[in-house]
């Protein structure tokens, strides 16, 4: 992780801050679409601190509620599920995050974080523009510039370090700020949760235990969690594959409406599903339905085919779903 605005977080940067083994992680998959970055060549940041890492010891806590319009609410809601960072919450905490932001309006020419300053907010643009400047050797240099739903702020305050850029309003700004203690507690102590969760998940499953722990630490930070109700259609027969799917809890009734002599399949925790079309690039060739509230954790196409997909293309014979 160089530049606070130059280059995203993701969980795995943050696990293996100095290690090479980030670059081999998901951090490929990740995109700000409404950020205009500038040329520019960064430099490693060097003076990371390891605390950042760790989970907080918040044991109570008052969740901060900031009232907001019906839009607003919309527009934040809308604008986080663009952020990977924010992808892996569960609908709680993505409520208390939204619940605890608050409007900053600005007008043109405000100075909105200054480069050396401790972090305080993460912030999200609803609306107007600003300009991103990193000074260094007495000359200041425009790497960035950022619109609505652009997001800024997060590497500071995931590494307690100081502010690596200058970022002004070029003209009057909408702003939704995040406080520093909300975003800690809910999205530091998330990922170390998560990656403690994900390992255990996969440590019992047998499939998965004559891997060694850093290709199962690899899996678990690239897993992502997807709830659905009962009746929710999970696959459907016929479209193109891009999941793999893991049953942390729930069941799951697999059907096939063209080979119906084959009867249905349920699925159960510690099972997966949907290894077929992603090894094989076809279609789905059944129909994956929930049954009652399914809860799974699921591997994005390309990650799959990194870190799973040679294991699947050695077991000739194994059961394939979907």
């Amino acid at each position: 992780m160089q530049q606070e605005i130059h280059q995203p977080v993701t969980f795995t940067n943050i696990f293996y801050e100095n290690s090479d083994e980030s670059a081999d992680q998901i951090s490929s998959l990740v995109s700000f679409p409404h950020q205009t970055c500038l040329p520019f060549s960064p430099v490693r940041r060097t003076s990371v601190s390891a605390e950042s890492i760790i989970p907080s010891n918040l044991t109570r806590y008052d969740k901060v509620v900031i009232p907001k319009t019906e839009s607003q609410t919309n527009f934040i809601r809308e604008a986080l599920a663009e952020i990977f960072l924010f992808k892996d919450l569960d609908k709680d905490q993505l409520h208390d995050v939204v619940a605890a932001m608050k409007e900053c309006p600005v007008t043109s020419g405000t100075r909105v974080i200054k480069q050396g300053d401790d972090g305080d907010y993460f912030y999200l643009v609803q609306s107007g523009r600003l300009e991103c400047h990193i000074r260094k050797d007495g000359h200041s240099k425009q790497v960035a510039v950022y619109g609505s739903k652009s997001s800024f702020g997060e590497v500071a305050l995931m590494y307690n370090s100081p502010r690596s850029a200058t970022i002004t309003a070029t003209e009057d700004t909408i702003l939704f700020a995040l406080d520093r203690t909300t975003f800690r507690r809910l999205l530091v102590n998330n990922m170390a949760h998560k990656r403690i969760t994900y390992e255990t998940f996969l440590t019992n499953i047998p499939f998965f235990q004559s891997l060694s722990v850093g290709e199962r630490r690899k899996i678990a930070d690239a897993l992502e969690p997807r709830t659905f109700d009962d009746q929710d259609i999970v696959i459907a027969q016929g479209d193109a594959g891009d999941y793999f799917y893991l049953i942390v809890s729930g069941k799951a009734e697999v059907t096939n409406s063209i080979n119906k002599t084959s009867g249905n399949t349920t699925l159960e925790e510690g099972q997966y599903f949907g290894e077929c079309a992603l090894i094989k690039d076809v279609p789905r060739t059944a129909t994956v339905i929930a049954r009652g509230q399914l809860n799974c954790a699921v591997l994005p196409r390309q990650g799959f085919q990194r870190l799973l997909g040679p294991l699947f293309d050695s077991m000739d014979g194994r059961q394939q779903y979907v």
